[in-house]
């Protein structure tokens, strides 16, 4: 064999073997193996139940809002419940990727309270969750090998925090803010739509996919 016939069979050789690399490692990123995935699927799906109830809690509140004609907090209750959706939605995919089977839970919610102390609930709730688990979960998909899991993982904790900041600033506000709210399709994450960015900094998506809460 000639040389440069030599030299491009080695190169050829080389691409494939670096394709094959390529392919096997984005394969074992997505797909279940064995035991070792167990854990992450029965967390994937509580993340998914979780999402699910606070999502229609946050609808309720929001009805419960109208009701008290608090439009601006009726609007960021609406927007809470669709990041939690987008939470549900991405954790219980990731789930199925993994053979996990999920399956919303049956729940009612009924709401008696006022919007102010609705308010307060909320607070309660996404401080004590960014207190128990913030970083736990992605640390432990880290610590598996599973970097596709922590990225989920780490989009939620970021998302939560931005919950947190919304509600501390309606909390300290004497009026209902009129703002609208603008919610990534992909990871749930939250803005003021006035204060958009361009692309989502946790999942790229172009703020024109971003879903609007606002009259």
């Amino acid at each position: 064999m000639r040389p440069v016939y030599t030299f491009i069979f080695i190169l050829l050789l080389l691409a494939v073997a670096s394709i094959t690399v390529a392919v096997n490692i984005d394969t074992r990123m997505h797909r279940y193996d064995g035991d070792r995935w167990d854990t992450a699927v029965e967390y994937l799906n509580e993340c998914s139940a979780a999402a699910h109830v606070q999502s229609i809690r946050y609808e309720s509140y929001a009805e419960r809002a109208d009701t008290d004609k608090a439009r601006g907090t009726a609007r960021l209750f609406r927007a809470l419940a669709h990041s939690e959706r987008v939470h549900e939605r991405i954790c219980a995919h990731a789930s199925r990727l993994f053979n996990g089977e999920y399956t919303p839970p049956t729940v009612m919610v009924k709401v008696n309270t006022p919007t102010r102390a609705n308010i307060e609930k909320s607070l309660v709730y996404e401080r004590r969750r960014l207190d128990v688990s913030a970083g736990l979960a992605a640390k432990r998909a880290i610590d598996a090998g599973n970097r596709y899991i922590a990225r989920l993982m780490i989009w939620i904790d970021g998302s939560n925090r931005r919950h947190i900041e919304f509600l501390e600033k309606l909390s300290d506000s004497n009026s209902d803010d009129d703002i609208k709210y603008g919610v990534c399709p992909n990871c749930g994450n939250m803005y003021e739509s006035r204060n958009c960015d361009v692309y989502c900094p946790f999942c790229q998506t172009h703020s024109s996919e971003f879903a609007v809460f606002g009259d």
